[in-house]
């Protein structure tokens, strides 16, 4: 009997766990985001190591 009521107690929780509803097939496109103007990126520094192979900005 106990063995009975523990499989309906894992079966009910099994039920009432959330199901993921959509897909993600779009997650992380941006291809209708429109890219701002270099300008308008505000007055931040440059990083300290550079941008990637060029290095005009590391710091000495």
């Amino acid at each position: 009997m106990k063995s009975f009521i523990a499989i309906l107690t894992f079966a009910s929780c099994a039920l009432a766990a959330p199901v993921a509803q959509g897909k993600y097939d779009g997650y992380g496109d941006y291809s209708g985001v429109e890219v701002p103007d270099v300008a308008s990126y505000g007055s931040y520094p440059p990083p300290a190591g550079g941008y990637g192979k060029y290095t005009g900005y590391k710091k000495q």
